[in-house]
């Protein structure tokens, strides 16, 4: 799910809270890569976007497998 865009400006960007729920599975981490291979973000981290354009996915993995 694609949370965010943002323009670079070396301006720091807090992410937003993670709204996403689904029962049986726990919210992770933010990923610039919707399959996981990206950078990695907390939620509510802080980033300076390092491109013109940049998205952050929600991953969730379910609870079964943690």
């Amino acid at each position: 799910m694609n949370l965010s865009s943002f323009t670079s400006n070396s301006t720091s960007y807090t992410l937003n809270a993670n709204v996403f729920k689904k029962k049986g599975y726990k919210f992770i981490e933010w990923n610039t890569k919707a399959d996981g291979s990206g950078k990695t973000y907390a939620d509510k981290a802080k980033i300076v976007p390092k491109v013109s354009f940049a998205s952050c996915y929600c991953l969730i993995y379910p609870i079964s497998l943690l």
